[in-house]
């Protein structure tokens, strides 16, 4: 029945599987953050990884390629939108349009080819670790190589699989110990047991190991869910006795093309100085504004800001761009920072952006910078120093855009210099993406951080969704997206370690290690067999000669 199968998979038209697969990578795409669809990831990668088994190794590659890249390029759609809104800030006609339209799709298209070949990588990985002389095992390395290559890979959104599941709120409690990747490693591994469980019944084999690993999977993920529920509760109790604070969140809905007229900077100052001064009556203890909330560029030379901030007493973060004169004094260098001031408006300090988004703030190599030049955008200089500001009882940990999707670096930024942040505070964009499903996914990505660590996380963005998710991982507020909005948020000024902030990603390369042991054994069983193959071969061409001299 398996050769059957075998044959037919390999005998399909090439035009057929082509679209197959991109069904396949479709249907991935729709199961993982962002559209809700969290159940069916334990079970979406059944269809591709059991096709994708049977074919030839050069198919392998050409075909998972296309699972990958039309996965990422349905899943990344909305990255079309800034481009298209930027061309027509180049002229109101259709040609305008339409060229932004189509660079949208071809920027898309090639992030999505470069990001999607993770998938290839894996099924090379995997073919070599269980060849045909141990070839019952591709299922089983699965969840080992894609686990790796989900954290290793070099991703420009630093997307993980395990991001699928931010909808079961009790389960993913366990990041605070294993991280994003321990979940990844469960969901792959359901879909490989799946798969076993599957094989087992349909070519009649052994279903005592299947039967074993389905229960184990279910089994991590009981126990998961059981030290979720007992962990919220701990977590609730520490949040109950923990000193509070009052943090008030601005969103002026003011995007990315307003940002970009400069007449419309003074009403950017007044519209969100007159949403700061409604919430004063709420006595907050710090209001945020959002990245780039004034996109205007102010000297690292001045300390008073009263200009920008028109209400007295409570402190103030906002979202500026710093210049700054460099050594020689001959060039000025510019940050994307967040700027932080007391009650009078005096500056306190200021945080650069360490992680630049590339091709919009940078280019990722520097010598290329002056390209940005052609699509009229300025790059900025990487700050390369994470802070704790202070505010009284509240210790911040601050990030800017999407630097709350990288997990080490929120990590390490909660200790500097032998302080400890209570807090974690994100300020983002977001509005070149229009009402697209990237303000859901970013949003949720950035709530992960809020478990691993224990901290509150309040996040302020230009136009939605700004939030503010609790230690124990709960969503307390979330704005309207693309409406002006404004909320006071009490959240506890939490300060614990956890296994996971403390030891970081340990699960990983306890994984790593799994990976390098089976790969030195499948590389040593193929050395051994090319090894035995060779000397069989030459015993008989020796027997061959002899016979011929017998011969003569």
């Amino acid at each position: 029945m398996e050769k059957i199968i075998k044959e037919r998979i390999r005998q399909t038209r090439f035009a057929y599987k082509i679209l197959l697969y991109i069904a396949f990578g479709i249907f991935w795409s729709l199961s993982n953050v962002g559209y809700s669809f969290s159940f069916l990831t334990w079970f979406t990668l059944i269809p591709f990884l059991f096709f994708i088994k049977y074919e030839n190794f050069k198919n392998s590659i050409i075909f998972s390629w296309i699972f990958g890249t039309s996965a990422y390029f349905f899943h990344c759609l909305w990255m079309i939108n800034p481009f298209f809104a930027f061309f027509i800030t180049l002229g109101s006609g259709i040609g305008f349009k339409i060229l932004g339209l189509l660079v949208g799709i071809l920027i898309t298209l090639i992030v999505s080819v470069l990001s999607g070949f993770m998938y290839p990588l894996a099924i090379m990985l995997i073919k070599y670790l269980s060849s045909k002389y141990q070839k019952d095992i591709f299922y089983l390395v699965i969840p080992i190589v894609l686990t790796l290559l989900d954290y290793f890979y070099p991703k420009l959104w630093y997307d993980q699989i395990g991001y699928s599941q931010y909808i079961f709120f009790k389960f993913s409690q366990v990041i605070d110990i294993f991280g994003v990747s321990f979940i990844t490693f469960l969901v792959v591994s359901s879909n490989s047991a799946s798969l076993i469980l599957i094989e087992s019944f349909l070519f009649n084999k052994n279903k005592k190991i299947p039967i074993f690993l389905v229960i184990t999977v279910i089994s991590l993920i009981v126990l998961s869910s059981i030290y979720g529920h007992f962990r919220v509760k701990q977590i609730n109790e520490l949040m109950s006795r923990a000193p509070k604070a009052k943090i008030g969140i601005v969103q002026g809905n003011f995007d990315g093309l307003a940002k970009m007229d400069d007449s419309k900077h003074y009403d950017m100052i007044n519209e969100h100085n007159k949403l700061s001064e409604e919430l004063l009556q709420y006595n907050p203890d710090l209001i945020v504004w959002p990245e780039s909330a004034i996109p205007m560029f102010f000297s690292n030379t001045l300390n008073y800001f009263k200009g920008v901030k028109k209400f007295d007493k409570v402190p103030l973060v906002f979202g500026a761009h710093i210049s700054e004169k460099t050594k020689s004094f001959k060039d000025e260098i510019y940050y994307n920072s967040l700027i932080f001031l007391d009650g009078d408006g005096k500056k306190i300090d200021a945080y650069y952006k360490i992680k630049l988004l590339p091709f919009v703030e940078e280019i990722p190599v520097p010598q290329f910078n002056f390209l940005m030049n052609v699509y009229g955008l300025s790059y900025f200089t990487r700050g390369n120093e994470a802070k704790i500001v202070e505010y009284g009882d509240i210790r911040i940990a601050p990030n800017i855009c999407y630097e709350d999707l990288i997990p080490r670096l929120v990590a390490k930024s909660l200790k500097v210099d032998g302080k400890r942040a209570n807090l974690i505070l994100n300020a983002t964009n977001d509005s070149w993406f229009g009402k697209s499903i990237e303000t859901n996914i970013h949003l949720h990505i950035s709530g992960f951080r809020s478990i691993e660590n224990r901290r509150a996380l309040v996040r302020s963005t230009c136009t939605g969704y700004s939030g503010v998710f609790l230690p124990n991982g709960t969503l307390k507020y979330k704005s309207k997206l693309f409406e002006e909005d404004k909320a006071v948020v009490e959240v506890p000024l939490l300060e614990i370690d956890t296994f996971y902030n403390k030891y970081g990603y340990l699960f990983i390369y306890v994984v790593a290690i799994f990976f390098v042991a089976i790969f030195l054994v499948a590389s040593y069983q193929k050395i051994r067999f090319k090894k035995i193959r060779m000397q069989k071969y030459s015993k008989r061409d020796y027997k061959r000669k002899l016979y011929d001299l017998w011969l003569d």
